[in-house]
Formats: C-alpha cells, structure tokens, sequence
C-alpha cells in the first residue's frame, strides 16, 4: 500500500523542524482530511512533538461508491485533488502523513484503488488498515477519551458510531482494558428523499427480519420505521455497553465486555455529533433517530455523559512525525544484513511481566497485543518492543525468547520475513543472537535497541552504516490532536 522510499525531510542535523502532516480517514461511511503542521524538537537523540497545528480540515464526505461495495477511484481522486486546492498546498508540499482504513476500504480492490489515489505520497505517509480491534483503540485515543479517563475516579466507557459499526472501548487510568465492536450504525439503512431505500447493510436486513419488516432496496419506509430500528440498535448497543440490561448480544461483533460499573459515558463518530446536539442536517439515513435513542436511554440511566477533548467525527489522526536514532554497533543483532532495509514496519508494545517472566506469559500477552491491533494476518510484518527490566540471566533471556517465538509462531512458519524486535535498553544482541539460534532454528532476526518506541508507531530500519555495525532507525509515530507523542 505504501511505498518503501526514504521520506524527502532529513531532520537529523536540525534541533527544531516543521512538518507538513496529513492525516486521512477513509471509512465505510464517510471520508474526510486533516492538513497540519506539526513540529519537532530534538531532545537527546530523539524528537518529541511540542506542537501540532491542524491548518485546514476537508469538508466530510459520503465516501463515493461505484457499485455496492466499490470506491468510485475517480470520484476519490478528485476529491483528494480539490481538497489540496482548498488547503493552497501541493502534494509535493507533504513530508509526513498516516492514511486510515476502514470498514469496505480494507477490502484488497479499495485499497488497491486508494493506493493509486495516493501514489506520490507513498513512502511519505503509514498506511494503517484498521479493523474492528485497531478502531477501538484508534477511537478511544483520537478522540481524547484515554486522555480523559486519567482524570477520572472510575472507568469511562467510550462508544464511537460510525457509519457501520460501533466501538466500545473501556477506558482505565488512561489505557484501553476492553474493547468491543457492535453492528450499530447510522447507514445500515439509507432512503432518498421520497424514504425509498437506497443502500442496505446485512446488518440492517438482518434487524428488519427481526422487526418483522423484510427490508430491501427499492422498498419504502417511514420515520416511524427509522424510529423503531434505531430503539433496538440503542437497545443491543447500551446492552453490550453493560449500561442497559437491554439487548440480545445478535450484534456483537466479538466476545462480550468483562463485567464493570462505568463512572461516565462519551461518545465520537458521525452519531455523536447529534447526540451532543451540534448537527441539525440529515442524510436520509438512521443517524438523528440512533442519537434521540441513545440519549433517551442513557438520560434515564443517570450515568454523567462527557464530552472530550476531541469529540466528533474527526476523532483520527492528524498525520505522523518522524525522527531518527543512530545505533550502537556493538549491542544490536541482524542476522542477515542483506535483509535490510525493512520499511513501515507497523510497531506493537506488549505490556509484557518483567517481574515474573515465563514463555507462556511473554506469548500470551505478544498474541492479545497483535490481535487488538488487528495484526492477526501471518504475512503482515510487525516489530515488537520492548523494555526489559531485571537480571539478564540465561533462564530469563530463554523464557523471553521462547514466549517470542511461540507468539509469533504463524509468521514463523508462514512468511519468509524477519522477526524485528525493538529494545529501550542495550540488550539487542543478547536477545536477538538467543533467539535466532536457540529457539528460531537459524531464522532471520533484527534485533535493535536504545530506540524508545511503542504502540501508534512505525518503524523504517535501514542497512548498516559503512564502517560500523550500527543501523539507521526511523520512527514513524501516529500524531493525535491531544495527549503525548
């Protein structure tokens, strides 16, 4: 999806640099752009973000479609193209970006189409193809609610409704502890303006059987109609939400959410812009009746509704920023240097127990940090980092190497690419050599450290520098409109 040049902006020498970021969302439902400049300042040997300005946000659109489930390419294109117009810049003007995928855009022929569409900026922009798991986070922390919940006594509950599906994230002293998606949203059912149906979802077929009422295309419905689906998607979304006891669970998309008493409830997405009475104007599909439901519901509840920081349809990303890390030579680990360069290498952190290390823990945890962000497909490359803490005794560098292996056991065995790991200490050597040879049978490791990374990140490693075993690191990191980079 996107390209593996080196972006054009080289900010090692600098110690204050402006970027040029833009941050796209393109979604089952709706589709919008953010141009901002965001600036970094070196500390050390890395950057920091101390600012991020949004210069001009894009009208939100319906995302053009060319058949059921097709993005019109044209219609995309020229939409990108007038947006750059009406932001006075040019491609060639981007230095950094990150490019959200959801929904039908995931699908191989969409995303092919948008990787034209945005052909020049490749290698200057992350692609980041979000599933259910990868939008709750995405949700939680674009919208401010993770953010917010660090000032809370108790948990926030945080939905974001879309045009498709509803995300519910459990928020908990600033980090997401259960996530679930819902088939809840405004344009399961879309009418014209005579209320004949013109677009609709499986899920909303589904509800009408339920409700006794076959919907199709071509078929006419009144508000009442509108009304009566939109009570039992407020229904089964308050009920997986635990807020309700409302609900039959024939939406979920996933396991239930644990058990839990939330303090406060927030909202994103399309719908939420209703639900917080900032939009009046209608698109002919479900979205007014889901809010007056919605609210209705909690209103009786008497749980506080909240407001973040960055409420809204536009709870995504504003774009990325970069820095560079030069390597010490003497504690990384490649075991085959023609491997690289390596480029967009989508970084996961598990929480991994230090203070109890056991292979079986270490796995456990690497498999539930690739499924949340939806890095479940064996060939997708990924890169996890790390923090090691303690003694770095054989017993405890084997138990380590061995969780790593066992979690990342399918890519082992189905895809040629190598295993890249990525250190805060100076410990790269030690685990990479270990875990090449002694629990990878000789397979491909990048193994490198004193590079501080995490979650939301991309990683480009590139081929040792001449005279040296060292190698360049790039750090991509997903840049939100609050909270730290």
């Amino acid at each position: 999806m996107v390209g593996v040049n080196q972006p054009e902006v080289n900010i090692e020498s600098e110690e204050r640099v402006e970027l040029l970021s833009v941050g796209v969302d393109i979604g089952s439902a709706t589709s919008h752009m953010v141009f901002s400049k965001i600036t970094v300042e070196k500390v050390g040997t890395r950057y920091v973000t101390v600012g991020r300005d949004a210069l001009y946000e894009s009208p939100i659109i319906l995302t053009p479609y060319d058949g059921p489930d097709l993005i019109d390419p044209v219609a995309m294109s020229a939409y990108v193209d007038a947006q750059f117009a009406a932001a006075g810049m040019s491609r060639d003007d981007v230095d950094t970006g990150a490019l959200i995928l959801t929904g039908v855009a995931l699908d191989r022929a969409n995303s092919r189409t948008i990787g034209e569409v945005f052909a020049r900026e490749a290698g200057k922009m992350v692609a980041v193809s979000a599933g259910d798991n990868m939008e709750c986070v995405l949700a939680a922390k674009g919208s401010g609610a993770l953010e917010r919940s660090e000032t809370l006594d108790g948990d926030l509950l945080h939905i974001d409704i879309g045009g498709g599906t509803a995300k519910l994230v459990l928020c908990r002293r600033g980090s997401p502890v259960a996530h679930l998606a819902v088939d809840v949203g405004a344009r399961l059912i879309v009418t014209d303006g005579e209320g004949v149906i013109v677009r609709l979802e499986e899920a909303g077929a589904r509800v009408g059987r339920t409700l006794g009422r076959p919907f199709a295309i071509g078929t006419r419905i009144t508000d009442e109609d509108k009304a009566r689906v939109a009570g039992y998607l407020a229904d089964e979304l308050l009920g997986a939400a635990r807020v309700t006891g409302d609900g039959t669970g024939a939406l979920l998309r996933g396991e239930p959410l644990p058990p839990f008493t939330p303090s406060a409830i927030s909202f994103s997405g399309g719908v939420s812009e209703y639900i917080y009475r900032r939009q009046e104007q209608t698109f002919d599909d479900l979205g007014p009746f889901l809010a007056e439901a919605i609210r209705d519901r909690i209103d009786r509840t008497g749980l506080e509704l909240v407001e973040n920081v960055n409420a809204g349809i536009r709870a995504t990303v504003l774009g990325a920023s970069q820095y560079t890390v030069q390597l010490s030579g003497s504690t990384i680990y490649v075991s085959d240097p023609d491997g690289l360069p390596v480029r967009n290498i989508q970084v996961v952190a598990p929480p991994f127990d230090m203070a109890n290390l056991s292979a079986e823990g270490v796995a456990e945890v690497l498999r539930r940090s690739l499924t949340q962000f939806d890095l479940t497909d064996a060939k997708q490359p990924v890169a996890v980092s790390y923090l090691w803490d303690g003694l770095a005794t054989y017993d405890r560098i084997d138990a380590f190497c061995h969780g790593i292996a066992m979690g990342m056991a399918a890519r082992t065995q189905d895809s040629d690419s190598a295993v890249v790991l990525v250190s805060e200490d100076d410990i790269g050597r030690l685990i990479g050599s270990h875990l090449a040879t002694e629990r990878l049978d000789g397979r491909a490791v990048v193994s490198v450290d004193c590079v501080e990374t995490g979650d939301f990140a991309f990683v480009d490693i590139g081929r040792p520098v001449t005279g040296s075993a060292s190698v360049p690191v790039v750090i991509k990191s997903l840049i939100f409109p609050t909270g730290s980079n």
